[in-house]
């Protein structure tokens, strides 16, 4: 309530308290313009530049090259990630390209430079100034947050047993029997790294900080929450190191004072000294995943072997576009430097090894079990069970914002995906499950308001949300049908379930990338044909 709070004001701070009907307007004079694209192609240039600089040589940089950490790439992820991919970098620059507006924002010379050879009108002089005052801010921010963290060495920890650590986890409930047939996200961890003995799982998700165990058919394992997991196996004579690492942090700030950036890098560079100094704490496995993937943090390199960057989801790449060399890179590949990817299959590994421009491993996960709650749903009357995985489209204000070309979900889109199914199946004699991807407050109301009445219009209709595993649905499953390239497709197959995707607008493009075991249907009267093969 609070955070909502807050983003609100600093929204009507910023842009005004007309934000939303300005935004949606200039979505729309873009569009008009045909230059809806120019937003990400300027992104894209500004990631490309990123990393060009990442190539220069940098005077203080023999502690890092030794751990084969490129410090300047490092501050560029880290730049781009928090300054550049975010909607209030978006809103400025569909402001200016649709109204002349002059352009102010909080980024170094060289980027307004590359904003004005792209036709956009900056206004240096503020933008420099809010780009000192913001590093001000963010050092005096991290200076304090670090200070304040070493109270935390004063909770003496017991001895650190094998660890691996889950970075921005999700709501992903374990399962808590023992007797259980269906995996859930921390036994899959533990199977694909073939680990024989007990492990603690750590992760920083308040809302799952009452979960303490995961159960599976072999073992348990322990879950802890930890709000700073570098502190939480320490003790007080790791405040020497700690304060150590401080002092290192502030010199290695002086010595680079003529380069603002590294100030906003600041709490990064000392958690890797921190644990440079106490290697024994660092997490024997990482698991991050898709929703931070541009930037690295320092730290991990100090792990050489067993970080882990894995994809929670197949939609990696744009779905509506079959030429590969028009495309614009929207999800900034150029700086991924992460070393081990796990993906769900081999297209996926085909698009990384095109795009990303250095060394690294792929590792086809099949299905990863990164869901909601395994449940047992019963038998449904003995019916037939089919089961449809949606995708919710966002209001007007979100996709305005987004601005992404590739974004296929419109309301349109995703209504008539569910309309032709139900108009097919309305007379048959079946169980019919609807799995949500997931409540968000940025829905579409119109496709909420349709759920709804889906759901009191015809009683067959069972809907779970996000709290509800795909996997305990589709066991119980005759026959799935999933929105185009959603990964329940693969859970499905997975498990030999019927499966296929139905692209209801044909917007869907042929292309290498995609599941090719996986039927895409591009028209009402093939689903229907494909619906009554298992139904009838």
């Amino acid at each position: 309530m609070i955070k909502s709070i807050f983003n609100k004001l600093k929204q009507v701070m910023i842009f005004g308290f007309n934000y939303e009907e300005k935004i949606i307007l200039a979505h729309n004079i873009l569009i008009k313009n045909k230059t809806n694209n120019k937003v990400h192609l300027i992104k894209e240039k500004i990631c490309n530049l990123g990393y060009l600089n990442s190539k220069e040589n940098f005077k203080y940089d023999k502690k890092f090259k030794y751990d084969g950490i490129n410090i300047n790439l490092s501050l560029e992820q880290f730049f781009y990630n928090f300054f550049i991919n975010n909607q209030t970098f978006n809103s400025k620059l569909i402001f200016s390209l649709a109204f002349g507006k002059k352009f102010s924002y909080s980024v170094p010379k060289q980027y307004l430079k590359l904003l004005n050879d792209n036709n956009v009108k900056t206004q240096n002089f503020l933008s420099k100034i809010s780009w000192f005052v913001t590093n001000l801010i963010l050092l005096t921010y991290n200076i304090l947050s670090i200070i304040f963290q070493s109270f935390y060495l004063l909770k003496i920890s017991p001895k650190k047993k094998k660890v691996i650590y889950l970075d921005a986890l999700s709501n992903v409930i374990p399962n808590d029997r023992i007797e259980t047939d269906q995996s859930d996200f921390y036994s899959w961890c533990f199977k694909f790294l073939n680990i024989n003995s007990n492990v603690t799982f750590v992760h920083s998700n308040i809302l799952l900080k009452k979960y303490k165990i995961s159960a599976s058919i072999k073992t348990t394992h322990k879950i802890l929450y930890s709000k700073f997991f570098y502190l939480k196996f320490s003790s007080l004579k790791f405040f020497t190191r700690y304060f150590k690492a401080f002092f290192e942090t502030i010199i290695f700030l002086f010595k680079n004072i003529k380069n603002l950036k590294f100030t906003i890098l600041s709490k990064e560079i000392f958690i890797y000294f921190y644990l440079k100094k106490c290697e024994h704490i660092v997490p024997d496995y990482s698991f991050f995943n898709n929703s931070k993937i541009i930037y690295k943090p320092l730290w991990t390199y100090l792990n050489k072997n067993d970080d882990y960057l894995f994809y929670y989801s197949t939609n990696i790449y744009p779905i509506n576009s079959i030429n590969d060399s028009d495309l614009i890179d929207v999800y900034g590949h150029k700086m991924y430097t992460w070393s081990k990817y796990i993906v769900w299959y081999e297209g996926q590994k085909k698009w990384l090894n095109k795009k990303i421009p250095f060394d690294f491993n792929v590792f086809i996960g099949n299905f990863i079990p990164y869901e909601g709650k395994n449940i047992n749903l019963g038998n449904y009357a003995n019916k037939k069970k089919l089961v449809i995985f949606d995708v919710t489209p966002r209001n007007k204000l979100t996709y305005s914002k987004e601005m992404n070309p590739y974004n296929i979900y419109s309301l349109d889109y995703c209504k008539k995906f569910l309309k032709d199914i139900f108009d097919i199946i309305e007379k048959k004699n079946i169980s019919v499950v609807l799995k949500r991807k997931r409540q968000i407050k940025t829905a579409d109301q119109e496709y909420e308001n349709y759920i709804s009445s889906l759901k009191i219009s015809n009683n067959k209709i069972n809907i779970h949300y996000g709290d509800t595993s795909a996997q305990s649905l589709i066991k119980k499953a005759d026959i799935c049908i999933s929105i185009p390239l959603t990964s329940t497709a693969l859970i499905a197959n997975y498990f030999n379930k019927p499966t296929a995707y139905y692209d209801p607008l044909q917007l869907v493009a042929d292309s290498v990338y995609f599941p090719n075991n996986i039927k895409i249907l591009k028209n009402k009267e093939d689903l229907k044909v494909w619906i009554n093969k298992f139904l009838n």
